[in-house]
């Protein structure tokens, strides 16, 4: 089971529309956010003493593509009565968790991929450590660093300008490196600070692909939603739940709210959720 701590004006939003809303990630609450990797990216190319102008030419290409390649998400924890997550994402304590089947998305996940369409999904673990993030990229940078030491940075020079089988190899080892920022660029919604392991997330993740296009010259942010916040403007987009599957399993009320258990299991009902236990969060925070 994976939990969503949210706002009791969301979880009525949840419940009556059989939907929940895949919010940008660089918008939310770590500013961070989808540059973790980034650091590691850096911390390799440090390792191999790469020269400043390399660096520099390295990640003015990375961000390029990190501005091309977002990602929108719904954000879960497998834990559903976590005292940091009460304060900061369910009203300070007085909204609720919702406890979700994790096999409902991972199957959902797998109809909309198969439709290859812009609204293809996935469901992943954070990886916080080192050690596992490691294991998503530590391949990925090999490559990285191959392709740079072979040439894809370089450009030539008046007095030995790039030709014949020398650019040739250039061009080669370019494609690469770009093969391999996009690998980088489609798992940086993977990996967050270590400072945020506690919240032990799982992320619905759908991607924002914001090349230029004929109809539109902001690509899919075009067609998101966007809601208004306090201090920002956030793009969305809207994922059905489905009818018939029952993916809603738990409730949990936050340690601040008053709300009788019938009332919450009523108000399941009224909205076709039948038979969903209810149970009060555990923390004595008030």
């Amino acid at each position: 089971m994976l939990y969503h701590y949210c706002t009791n004006s969301t979880f009525i939003s949840i419940i009556q529309t059989r939907s929940v809303w895949l919010s940008d990630f660089t918008l939310s609450n770590d500013r961070l956010e989808g540059r973790w990797l980034r650091n590691l990216l850096v911390e390799r190319c440090t390792q191999e003493r790469f020269h400043p102008i390399q660096m520099e030419r390295l990640l003015s290409f990375f961000d390029l593509g990190a501005t091309r390649l977002g990602a929108a998400g719904f954000c879960m924890s497998e834990e559903g009565d976590l005292l940091s997550q009460w304060r900061a994402y369910a009203g300070d304590g007085g909204g609720v968790s919702i406890g979700f089947s994790k096999q409902h998305f991972e199957a959902l996940a797998g109809v909309l991929y198969a439709r290859q369409s812009g609204e293809a999904l996935s469901l992943h673990k954070v990886a916080y450590s080192s050690e596992d993030q490691a294991g998503l990229v530590q391949s990925i940078l090999d490559d990285v660093v191959h392709a740079v030491k072979a040439g894809a940075l370089d450009t030539g020079t008046l007095l030995t300008p790039l030709d014949g089988d020398r650019k040739v190899e250039v061009d080669k080892q370019f494609r690469r490196l770009t093969a391999s920022f996009l690998a980088l660029h489609l798992v940086q919604y993977r990996v967050k600070n270590p400072a945020f392991r506690e919240e032990r997330e799982w992320r619905l993740i759908s991607l924002i692909l914001s090349y230029a296009t004929e109809a539109s010259s902001h690509g899919d942010l075009s067609k998101m939603d966007f809601r208004a916040a306090h201090d920002r403007i956030v793009p969305y987009r809207i994922l059905a739940l489905g009818e018939t599957a029952p993916c809603v399993t738990e409730v949990v009320l936050g340690p601040k709210n008053i709300t009788p258990t019938r009332y919450i299991t009523a108000a399941l009902e009224r909205y076709g959720w039948k038979d969903v236990p209810v149970r009060i969060s555990a923390a004595s925070y008030r």
